[in-house]
């Protein structure tokens, strides 16, 4: 039962990463009039900065491989969410156009060290049902664009469009502090072909 708790736990927990990302995604159309207001800027310029950031995720993605292949992936996730997340809060603290920008692309890049070793993750937990475990992390994310536009929306008829955001780096911190407690250091950085492998990496993981 301890470890059945334990899988249900890790489970969470690795939702969590891809769950934070997609708030964030999925809320960024509804204050993209809001950001052009406030830095004086037009559709043109706001596209180029969105197209650059989907870029960025991309070169994050590509990095991830070799990061967590060097650090292993609960860190290079723990990295990616922090990176994130810190890149975020900053930006609700309020900053001028071009540190705006800066800062938008380092959350870009810190997400995209999330989503591949995400899916590296949860076919350790379940290495006998990973279509499973792939489906509950893409199902996190789209959760995400139900709950982020509507929390979002909500709290821009009270607050300024940065401060609106400050629960996703929240959200941020609080996986953190959820996927360093529960997740194995090692947890998928070896193939998942033992069935048992998860149960064995929670018998015996280091912090």
């Amino acid at each position: 039962e301890s470890l059945m708790g334990n899988r249900y736990a890790a489970l969470l927990a690795v939702s969590l990463p891809t769950f934070v990302y997609g708030l964030f995604r999925f809320s960024i159309g509804i204050i993209v009039p809001q950001i052009e207001n406030a830095y004086n800027i037009n559709d043109s310029v706001m596209g180029v900065i969105v197209s650059i950031s989907v870029g960025i995720v991309g070169v994050g993605v590509f990095a991830s491989g070799s990061i967590a292949g060097r650090y292993g992936n609960r860190t290079t996730i723990i990295l990616g969410l922090l990176l994130f997340s810190s890149s975020l809060a900053l930006v609700a603290i309020g900053v001028n156009l071009v540190a705006f920008s800066v800062l938008f692309m380092m959350a870009s890049f810190g997400s995209g060290l999330i989503i591949p070793t995400s899916y590296a993750v949860v076919a350790s937990i379940l290495p006998q049902r990973r279509g499973i475990g792939a489906g509950l992390v893409s199902s996190a994310y789209n959760l995400a664009g139900l709950v982020g536009p509507a929390t979002v929306g909500y709290l821009l008829l009270y607050y300024e469009w940065n401060t609106s955001l400050l629960f996703i780096p929240a959200g941020g911190v609080a996986a953190v502090v959820v996927y360093f407690a529960v997740i194995p250091s090692t947890a998928g950085d070896t193939p998942p072909a033992p069935k048992g492998q998860f149960r064995s990496l929670l018998a015996n993981r280091t912090i």
